[in-house]
């Protein structure tokens, strides 16, 4: 036959796959196989009464097309009715000329030797591919698909010998020439991979939001989500590789990039107490002088760590935090003082301010009871957490600041 029928093409390769899973095909069977399927398996429909009788002969006429052609073996019963096909041997090595396929050894060796390129590094990569290889020897499935496999491999290689600082759309163009494809379809499966097959628990120390795990992985590697810059607004000096010093005022709030860090020897600020403030609104509403203040967004990130390792003279600092009084403004200082190893207080977050602020209050959600539960376990500030839960209420920074104002 010159062409196959979308119909004969199925046919063959349920046929071959029954073939290339058998014991026969890794040779380890002792007698002799007939490889077979059943009607129902290929076109329920043929058994069915109601179907349309121009399209049974046409699917009986396909069969025998292959019938004539000796790649096939047709058993009919008595009436004449098809029953099942069966493999002609001989016309193997026609069936992947035919299908354009490649015999399932070739695609192993294939997929081992794709993995084997990179079984001697001595990074997270070589780590992953000697175990996909073990798997695939011991007869098992890698734990990808090989053109998934080829996407993370290639990804890999590109962060773990990242650098300088790189963004994750740049990123998803220079391996995958798509700047979306990254984050929608391959950054949670590299991140695991990462975590995996590395070492990275000083980095996230009790972490377990999975996009700042993601997050603190790739920036490990020098990849960010976006550009990134620590704000900070007080009297500092600034000491740059090559002795080369600047001053920066009281009243102008500063955003470093993460690359100038990189050029920074040390950071020299006029007050010895450091606040980091959990809100962008309120950070550029905080007023009060005295204090040496950075934005922190959210959770702490390595761009934060980077900025408070230059601080001069950490221990002469008084190290505190203002942040929502709620839940997960505790949870925040209490990630912000893990990964710092910085004895890090909060700043207008008691129980004092909460019951000043009670009419702009909210209630308490369950994953903040939740979470204020689990803090007060560890023995967190477990009398301010016991007030939300008793008084059911919660506050946001912004309300402080605005009254601080006022």
């Amino acid at each position: 036959m010159e062409k196959l029928t979308g119909l004969q093409r199925k046919i063959l390769n349920m046929l071959l796959d029954r073939y290339e899973n058998s014991r026969t095909y890794t040779g380890e069977n002792k007698v002799n196989q007939t490889f077979r399927v059943m009607v129902k398996d290929i076109w329920p429909e043929y058994l069915d009464d109601f179907t349309d009788i121009m399209e049974v002969e046409e699917f009986k006429k396909q069969v025998e097309q292959l019938e004539k052609s000796s790649l096939i073996y047709v058993q009919r019963k008595k009436n004449d009715e098809i029953f099942s096909l069966s493999v002609n041997k001989e016309y193997i090595p026609e069936y992947y000329h035919l299908l354009n396929r490649k015999e399932k050894k070739t695609l192993l060796d294939e997929e081992i030797g794709m993995y084997q390129d990179f079984s001697e590094d001595q990074s997270v990569l070589g780590a992953f591919c000697r175990k996909q290889i073990e798997l695939l020897i011991a007869g098992k499935k890698a734990q990808y698909q090989k053109d998934r496999a080829e996407k993370y491999i290639s990804l890999l290689r590109r962060i773990l010998s990242n650098d300088h600082e790189l963004y994750e759309r740049e990123l998803s163009v220079l391996v995958l020439g798509d700047s979306k494809a990254f984050e929608n379809s391959y950054r949670k499966v590299v991140c695991k991979i990462l975590r995996t097959y590395g070492d990275y628990e000083a980095v996230l120390n009790g972490e377990d939001e999975e996009r700042n795990i993601e997050m603190l992985v790739l920036e490990t590697h020098k990849v960010y989500t976006n550009p990134g810059y620590v704000y900070f607004k007080g009297e500092a000096s600034v000491v740059l590789e090559g002795g080369e010093v600047l001053i920066f005022e009281k009243d102008l709030p500063v955003a470093l990039s993460t690359d100038f860090l990189d050029r920074v020897i040390k950071i020299c600020p006029k007050e010895n107490r450091v606040l980091t403030i959990e809100n962008l609104t309120s950070f550029h509403r905080f007023a009060k002088t005295g204090f040496l203040c950075i934005y922190l967004a959210g959770y702490h990130s390595l761009r934060i760590s980077k900025y408070l390792s230059k601080i001069d003279r950490p221990e002469e600092k008084e190290w505190l935090h203002f942040g929502d009084i709620d839940p997960d403004g505790y949870m925040i200082l209490r990630n912000l003082r893990n990964k710092t190893g910085l004895d890090f207080k909060p700043y207008q977050m008691s129980e004092e301010i909460l019951s000043t602020y009670k009419k702009y209050s909210k209630k308490l959600e369950r994953q903040d009871r939740t979470k204020a539960k689990t803090l007060i376990a560890e023995e967190f500030y477990p009398n301010v957490l016991k007030y939300m839960l008793e008084n059911d209420m919660k506050l946001e920074q912004e309300v402080v600041v605005i009254e601080m104002e006022e």
